[in-house]
This record gives structure tokens, C-alpha cells and sequence, in this order.
């Protein structure tokens, strides 16, 4: 999950919980279940779709240095190759990544020791109750089998559960009644109870299965196996399990007089006393019992809480459509089509121009174009005619290198620039892969738009600095550089002679890939 994203969902979370704590009275249960059920899952499947993006430029901007702009343009077919400028190449698919260091494997070992533990607690638990149940369970009076029949007709369930009865040892021992099982739905009652009573406990059992509040129990356990050293997320699902139970009492109270409100209390009270080992079991006890009596006896006018549903959906939505960045020193001046338009000033001749022209081509056959950016904090004034590569952005990400290449690799071109160390920690290569002839209005039929690997990127300027005569002729013909204790040094080294003010460019590179 990106930081973004968790982060945004935090906030949500904790929105949920204050509206729960202060106007949950007010809202009916039913909104905040289904309110609450949006954000569980949320959680369970945290992917951002991207639908638009947003950038959030850098206030405290820094001026950056002039970048120095090569380009490369190579030929190929079966009887020559030819090199007229240095420049940057890269072939490499984006499959490498980045080792992790120690901290990060310590971080990952711990977090799926403390999933496997909490999962085989939950699912040894679960076991330990079938055969507890399976040990414990008595055959029903006729009198509750019929009342369990009529609820199930009026409820019209097509699937009825199955009605157990436990001895009242084990029923005080798991809290029950209590509804399990997910496929095959079971109501869990206690054996000695009233007439009176099995009504309303099975009729609130009866809702949830109804509702099918198995499952969402079970998608309850997956996040805090999840997040399990996540607080937020914690206090979120223990607040759900009461919730959950509130919306059953509020289904079951509705529409009925004080006198049935009272005893439903009544029973509440009762069966507080008595405790309980699962959090399913309709028994509550502290802060959760007082919550449930609290709004089952609240004299205010309940909402039906659309809205808050709405909200949470909305900026759920929101959050998984919308990518946020930050622009690194930079202030945004125009984005999309228009910053092509900045190249026209260019000479026609100028590698820049083409490569400028190549990438708007590509961007329109992707549908990325809003993607691009022009930035600069030094022409605020809307002058474009010392345009330069490092004006230009991709989500965020400093440009370095644009580079177009047949498919079958028989030909390709180049532009890539220096930078400052600042904009090195943001920047990427874009790699666009062609098919067929060029088009009259000067565009390709491009098949792949890709963004080079942190390694590729390196590996193309170390083949800058190596000498002429012992790189190769093309960038996949230099030799192995990196597997020798001390290459960084001798790396920095070469840019060093080569033009001291590059050399910072290189060291984030070598810090981003070692």
C-alpha cells in the first residue's frame, strides 16, 4: 500500500470513529455498518486506480543548475554501426529492483511472523469451537424448533440455518447465542432459556445470518491479521464487531413499544452478566454494552445516514482514483499539450525537438499526455524560448532521458541531460518502442511506453564515462563494472575527470541502485 494511501485512509478511519463516538446516537447503525463495511474493505484491497493525477509542488524550491544536454543518434542495419554523439541508451526491461537492505528484511520478517502467528491462533480457535460445539450440542424442544420455523418464515429466508442448543455450561462459557459457519449458517443458543427470551435471541441471530454477517466477521479477522500492528486499524474492527451487533438490535427494536425495549435491555443486561469468550457472541459488556443500551433507548430522531455513506464512498473513491506527488523544487507552469507547445520555438534540427515531438506522440497514443508537466522555478514569466530537458516531468519525475527504438531494435535515438543531486533523486528514463514507418505527421506506431529501471539509468551513464575504446560501440557491449569491491569509487572517479559538477549526479544514482 502506498503512504499516500494508507495515510488517507487513516484519516478516514478516525473520521469513522469520532462521528461513531459523538453522533452515533443520532445516526441509525445501519448507516455506520454499511459506512464501516466501505472502509474494511478499503483496507482489504488497497490498490489506487489512478484515474487522475495531482501535483503538489515543493514551496521551499531551491534554483537548479544548467543541465548539460546530450544526444545520441545510431543507425543499424546488417553492415555498419554508427555512433555520431555520446548520448543515452538503455535496453533493459524495468524487471530489476532494488535488494533490500537489512532493515527492510528485519521489518518484512517480523511482520509475516506476527501474520502466521495471529492466523494460526484465529484458525485454532476456530477449530477448538466445532469440536466444542460438536460435543456440547443437545436436540431442541419442539416448542423452540416451531419458534425458530416461524421466524425463519417471516424473515423468508431461503436457506433455513440450523438450530443448536447447547448444555448451559459451555453456552455461559462462549457467550452465546451466537450465529457461525459461513456456507453451512448455525444459530448457538443456550439450552434452559424462556419463551420469551428465544424470541428476541433468535430473532437477532436470525439477522445476522440474514445479512450474512459471517463473512463480514471473517473479513474483520483478515484485517486485524492484516494490520495486526496497526493500532487504528485495531480500534476500527473492535468498533465494528459492536456495530455490527447495533444494527442487529436496531432491526429487532424496530418499530416495537418501550415495554419490548425495556426487556430486549433487560437482556442485554442479563447476558452481560454472564460474559463470553467470542467477540460474535451477542453478549457485550463495559463501554459496549452501554453503547448498545444507549442507542437503543435514544429519544432522538435518527437519520438514516446516506450521507455519511455517500462520504465515505466518495473519498474512498477519491483517494484510490487520484495519485498525489510532489514536484522536487519546482512550481508547476502548464501541463499536458500545452507544454509541447514550448518546443515549437526550437529548431527543427534540434535533437530536443524531435525528442520533445516523439513524446507527445506517444503520450496521446497512451492517453497520458495530462501526465506531462513543464516546470521552472526561474521563468515564472511564460518564456519559453530557452525550453531545456529538465523543464519537463512525467508524474512528478524529473525526465532524464527520452529514447525511441524500433521494435525490432534496428534503429533508435536519444536525449538525456545532467542534473543537480536534488532533481537526480527524482529522475527516470522513458523509453518508447515503434513499429512501421513514420507517419506523414511525423508520428510511429508505438507499441510500449516504458519506464527505465534505476540500474538501466546507471548503466548508461557509467557507459559515458568509459573510454571509447573499451565500452563498445553500444551501451549492452559494456563491460561488467559493478561486481568488484570499490566500482563506486572508481566510478566517481571517472566523473570526476570527466566534469566535477556531475559528480553529485552520480552519487545519487549509486546511492538509488547500491
Amino acid at each position: 500500500m502506498k503512504a499516500v494511501l494508507l495515510i488517507g485512509l487513516t484519516l478516514l478511519v478516525l473520521l469513522y470513529l469520532l462521528v461513531n463516538h459523538i453522533a452515533g446516537s443520532r445516526i441509525s447503525a445501519n448507516a455506520r455498518y454499511i459506512a464501516g463495511l466501505i472502509l474494511l474493505i478499503a483496507f482489504l484491497a488497497p490498490y489506487k486506480i489512478s484515474l487522475f493525477d495531482i501535483p503538489m509542488p515543493s514551496w521551499m524550491g531551491t534554483d537548479k543548475k544548467g543541465g548539460l544536454t546530450v544526444t545520441v543518434d545510431v543507425s543499424k542495419d546488417e553492415h555498419f554501426s554508427e555512433i555520431t554523439e555520446t548520448g543515452s541508451l538503455s535496453f533493459e526491461e524495468e524487471t530489476e529492483s532494488k535488494p533490500l537492505d537489512l532493515w527492510k528484511t528485519a521489518g518484512v520478517a517480523v511482520y509475516i511472523t506476527g501474520l502466521l502467528i495471529y492466523s494460526f491462533l484465529t484458525v485454532k480457535k476456530h477449530i477448538a469451537l466445532k469440536k466444542l460445539l460438536k460435543r456440547s450440542c443437545v436436540p431442541p424442544s419442539e416448542a423452540l424448533v416451531w419458534q425458530f420455523d416461524m421466524l425463519c418464515g417471516k424473515m423468508r429466508f431461503r436457506k433455513k440455518p440450523t438450530l443448536c442448543v447447547c448444555r448451559d455450561s459451555v453456552a455461559l462459557a462462549l457467550g452465546a447465542p451466537f450465529t457461525f459457519g459461513i456456507f453451512r449458517r448455525k444459530v448457538v443458543i443456550p439450552q434452559n432459556v424462556c419463551e420469551e427470551d428465544a424470541e428476541m435471541l433468535l430473532e437477532h441471530e436470525l439477522y445476522h445470518c440474514k445479512r450474512h454477517d459471517s463473512l463480514f466477521r471473517l473479513l474483520l479477522v483478515i484485517a486485524s491479521a492484516m494490520y495486526w500492528f496497526y493500532l487504528p486499524v485495531l480500534i476500527f474492527v473492535r468498533t465494528l464487531f459492536t456495530v455490527c451487533e447495533e444494527s442487529c438490535d436496531e432491526r429487532v427494536t424496530e418499530d416495537k413499544d418501550d415495554a419490548y425495549r425495556v426487556a430486549y435491555g433487560k437482556l442485554l443486561v442479563r447476558y452481560a452478566a454472564r460474559g463470553g469468550a467470542l467477540p460474535v457472541s451477542f453478549s457485550s459488556m463495559g463501554k459496549k454494552l452501554k453503547k448498545r443500551i444507549e442507542t437503543l433507548f435514544s429519544r432522538k430522531r435518527r437519520r438514516e445516514g446516506y450521507a455519511l455513506i455517500c462520504l465515505v464512498a466518495y473519498l474512498w473513491a477519491f483517494l484510490t482514483g487520484v495519485d498525489f506527488f510532489v514536484l522536487s523544487n519546482t512550481k508547476v507552469l502548464q501541463r499536458g499539450e500545452i507544454c509541447f507547445d514550448a518546443a515549437e520555438g526550437l529548431s527543427p534540427d534540434d535533437e530536443l525537438y524531435a525528442m520533445t515531438d516523439e513524446l507527445f506522440h506517444a503520450c496521446m497514443q497512451f492517453d497520458c499526455l495530462d501526465s506531462i508537466f513543464l516546470c521552472q522555478n526561474v521563468r515564472e514569466t511564460g518564456d519559453f524560448s530557452y525550453l531545456r530537458m529538465e523543464d519537463l516531468y512525467y508524474k512528478g519525475y524529473f525526465i532524464a532521458t527520452i529514447i525511441t527504438e524500433s521494435r525490432d531494435k534496428s534503429e533508435f535515438s536519444a536525449v538525456s541531460t545532467y542534473c543537480d543531486e536534488m532533481l537526480a533523486e527524482f529522475c527516470i528514463g522513458i523509453r518508447l518502442i515503434y513499429e512501421g514507418e513514420r507517419k506523414p505527421d511525423g508520428s510511429m506506431q508505438y507499441t510500449r511506453f516504458e519506464i527505465l529501471s534505476e540500474s538501466s539509468l546507471l548503466d548508461y551513464y557509467v557507459w559515458l564515462l568509459w573510454p571509447e575504446d573499451e565500452r563498445g560501440d553500444t551501451f549492452r557491449d559494456l563491460p561488467e563494472y559493478d561486481w568488484e569491491e570499490g566500482w563506486e569509487e572508481n566510478v566517481i572517479r571517472m566523473a570526476y575527470e570527466k566534469d566535477p559538477d556531475i559528480v553529485p549526479f552520480y552519487e545519487v544514482l549509486i546511492e538509488k541502485v547500491s
